[in-house]
């Protein structure tokens, strides 16, 4: 099973994932290092750290590879089998609501 910990900065994603790490024994990874890792090996896709509404959208692609890489080593067999992935960019970002043009 890979348990996917998502939310805005600051609300406890963090704490939440280590408490599952100790309680479970499972091995687990913050997106931080994805993006710390992209943003050292591939400045080229703009993934990089900070709250800009584009970092979800430009780590997306390898967040989404690096879980189907983490389901793909998992043992199926084993029910107690996981991994944790926690951070802001596992939240996809809200739509921005249209501009209001003014009131008639």
């Amino acid at each position: 099973m890979i348990y996917l910990i998502g939310g805005p900065p600051r609300v406890g994603k963090s704490t939440l994932a280590w408490m599952l790490l100790d309680r479970e024994g499972l091995p687990g990874c913050p997106t931080d290092a994805l993006v710390s890792m992209l943003q050292r090996a591939a400045p080229e896709h703009g993934v990089r750290h900070g709250t800009h509404s584009d970092k979800a959208v430009l780590a997306q692609p390898f967040l989404i590879e690096f879980i189907r890489a983490a389901a793909e080593a998992l043992d199926d067999s084993d029910p107690q089998d996981g991994y944790v992935v926690e951070g802001d960019i596992v939240t996809p970002p809200r739509p921005r609501p249209p501009p209001v043009s003014g009131c008639h």
